[in-house]
């Protein structure tokens, strides 16, 4: 068997010379900057760097450097990997070589039942004995077989059976182009998808399918190496899920766990709100994606739930939707009338339970603080932040209550300067000198606000 490419970081790191006869000279200098990238991403995506006990069973956990289907059972050009009708007419074979020495490829079993075969491989058009040359180039693979079953005598026999839940997924690349074609595996007449036994000539064999009902298949020779084998990865892109982007560290990688991306804007709901979206309500949808008005930031003691307790214990009765207590006993709430239409212009900001003629402000923020359980202030809890406007002094009248804006007064969406989607943030400040802290002032609770149009 010819010596072969170990697949490492060592080993692959930089990115080999333009093969003699690889692609016309038109892709010569694009297809070189893809496959270093595939090179690099390679090798950061190979089994644990650290190494393993070489596979001394079948059924062993470890890794295989691969070579091509035996000498002898196909005519040149040799390879490990066919997929025909992958380009061009139905019947015309497109071949992979796995020992050319630019290349490697390798296969991993975790020894819980899943196989991985990722690397990369020359080959293209075979037209015979030899490539068409005007049709040749890189295929990166990334392939993984799952629910493999250790079978045969003494059980060392690995096999693949879609009877007993087995499948196969992943994809190829076609460095030329960029293009990625999506594999899946395909049973033999006894149902396995995959078999790695113990016979002389390619003793690990799969089969594909993929496009408009397209066949292909793996048949490989192998040499167990020291390679560890990489972890889980749920999508078959040749990353191990432990390196994948997880936004929300649930243990599943995001592109495992599909998402809403209600605003458009390339990132999924849940990763937005874990890391600087906001949903004031918990419902698992952003606020700026669910027109109308939520009220937050009440003075009850949820610390417990990682919010603040009020300044002094000045806690309300739970469940009340109001600030912290003022010198009346209970605390300013604040709520709205109207609808959040930019163009209607008919929102109305209303406050109750305030001390009597009172002097007091309606202000108005572009972010919560604290994500929504507010901070320290006076003898409440500020619940707004980010840019700041000060919508009005509103005096507050016989029976603690005001409204903003008054009757002919500029609408609310004017004052913050709204569009449609944004979100406001929304309090009343309020002299409470006579308030349980000893503060000055204290606060409502606070609406956010979804302008619509």
């Amino acid at each position: 068997m010819p010596e072969r490419t170990r697949i490492s970081p060592i080993a692959i790191a930089a990115p080999p010379a333009a093969h003699p006869q690889s692609y016309p000279m038109t892709l010569r200098a694009p297809l070189q900057v893809a496959l270093s990238a595939a090179l690099l991403a390679s090798a950061t995506q190979a089994g644990n760097p650290q190494s393993c006990n070489p596979p001394a069973k079948r059924c062993d956990p470890g890794c295989y450097t691969l070579s091509n289907k035996i000498n002898g059972y196909v005519s040149a050009p040799d390879y490990g990997l066919r997929l025909d009708g992958l380009f061009g007419a139905p019947g015309d074979h497109w071949t992979f070589d796995f020992e050319d020495p630019q290349v490697g490829v390798e296969m991993c079993y975790d020894g819980a039942g899943t196989v991985t075969i990722h690397g990369l491989a020359f080959g293209g058009h075979d037209v015979g004995s030899q490539w068409d040359p005007n049709s040749t180039g890189f295929l990166e693979i990334h392939f993984t077989y799952e629910n493999a079953i250790c079978v045969g005598k003494n059980g060392n026999e690995l096999v693949v059976d879609e009877n007993q839940g087995g499948v196969g997924y992943g994809t190829v690349t076609w460095l030329n182009t960029n293009e990625v074609i999506h594999l899946s595996g395909k049973a033999d007449n006894q149902g396995r998808l995959f078999i790695f036994d113990h016979e002389n000539d390619d003793p690990a064999r799969g089969w594909v399918m993929y496009g408009d009902g397209h066949v292909g298949d793996f048949a490989m020779t192998i040499a167990a190496n020291d390679d560890c084998p990489p972890g889980p990865d749920c999508d078959g892109d040749g990353t191990p899920d432990d390196a994948e982007a997880d936004c929300d560290a649930n243990g599943v990688p995001d592109d495992c766990e599909p998402s809403e991306d209600c605003d458009g804007n390339g990132v999924p709901d849940r990763c937005d709100i874990n890391e600087s979206g906001v949903d004031l309500d918990d419902n698992g949808v952003l606020d700026r994606c669910e027109p109308g008005t939520r009220i937050y930031c009440f003075g009850v003691d949820n610390s417990g739930g990682g919010g603040l307790p009020c300044p002094c214990g000045n806690e309300v009765v739970p469940g009340a939707n109001e600030g912290c207590a003022n010198a009346t006993g209970v605390g300013a709430s604040l709520t709205t009338s109207g609808s959040t239409s930019i163009a209607a212009a008919d929102l109305v900001l209303n406050v109750i339970q305030v001390p009597n003629a009172v002097p007091g402000y309606f202000f108005a923020g572009n972010a919560p603080v604290n994500g929504g359980n507010g901070i320290d202030f006076g003898n409440g809890l500020r619940c707004i932040g980010g840019g700041i406007t000060r919508l009005g002094k509103i005096p507050t009248a016989v029976g603690g209550t005001a409204s903003f804006p008054p009757q002919g007064g500029m609408p609310v969406a004017t004052i913050v300067g709204a569009s449609p989607g944004d979100v406001s943030y929304l309090q009343f400040w309020y002299r409470d000198g006579m308030g349980a802290c000893g503060g000055s002032a204290n606060m409502s609770n606070a609406v956010s606000v979804t302008w619509a149009p």
